[in-house]
Formats: structure tokens, sequence, C-alpha cells
């Protein structure tokens, strides 16, 4: 009795052992995607306009930080609107930070990212004397690119 508990346990071991090492052998393939994130966004200022406000032209670098290629982890939607790879970048805008909500200040595309490449866009906006607005730059704003973090393509930052 007590050779077939030892038996049974042994097996159980080796079987677990098994889907461990299968389950390891897997993740590979189901992250080899690629990761997007805003690297950088800063607020220049282009003009002070005394009573009225500033014009700025805020940038942001979108960031290909995997070791694969936009074009090889398209979704769905992805491969219907960008089969090459390419996505959308968004830059919102919050005036009157803390109040209201983010709306649209501009849309691009971004061509399709090789590991470790990186795009840069701007935006012109203007701020009012006595107001703050904050920005909210997002990397692939539609979702066409599966990544293996969706949750890092953001960042944010505000002027007054």
């Amino acid at each position: 009795m007590l050779k077939k508990v030892i038996l049974l346990s042994i097996l159980s071991l080796f079987i677990l052992t098994v889907f461990v090492l299968a389950e390891e052998k897997a993740a590979p393939v189901s992250s080899m995607k690629s990761d997007l994130i805003v690297d950088q966004l800063y607020v220049k200022i282009l003009d002070k306009i005394p009573k009225e406000g500033i014009k700025v032209r805020v940038v942001f670098t979108v960031k290909n930080v995997s070791s694969y290629s936009t074009n090889s982890a398209l979704t769905s939607e992805g491969k219907k609107n960008c089969s090459e790879g390419c996505f959308i970048v968004r830059l919102n805008v919050l005036r009157n930070y803390p109040y209201g909500r983010y709306a649209m200040l501009c849309e691009k595309k971004c061509r399709p990212l090789r590991s470790g490449e990186s795009e840069t866009f701007y935006c012109d906006d203007f701020v009012k004397v006595g107001t703050e607005s904050k920005y909210q730059s997002l990397a692939d704003y539609f979702n066409w690119i599966d990544e293996s973090n969706e949750a890092n393509n953001e960042k944010t930052t505000s002027i007054r």
C-alpha cells in the first residue's frame, strides 16, 4: 500500500513537472508582441502674449521597447486598418485643469516601428492666462497592436 502511494506521488510530481515545463516553453510564443510606450512628453513655450496666454508646442515620443516589430503584432483591427503595422497616436488636452474632460488636440498615424525604434510628434496649443492645461499622450489609441503590456501607453504633463 505504501509503495502504491509513493508511486502515485512520484507519477503526479512527474506529470506536474511536464505540465510546468510545457507552459514555460509556450510562454515565449504568447509574449512575441510589441510594447509601445510614450517615452517622452514635454511642453515647449513658443510665444508669450501678455494678458492673453502662451502658445505652446506639446512634443511626445512613442517608442517600441520590445524585441518585436509592430507589423508582427497586429490585432484583427490592425490587420484591417494598417496591415504593415502602423498605429494611431493621440494627444488629448484638459483645459482649465482639474475641471472638465479630456478632448482630442490631435491624432496622427505612426509608421511601423521595429524593435527599439521611436518616432516624435508634436501638436500646438494655446493656454489662456490664469488657466492650467493638462496633456495626455496615448500610443496605439485604437489598439491596432497586440502588446505585451497594454497598460503603459499613456503619459501626462501640464502647464499653466
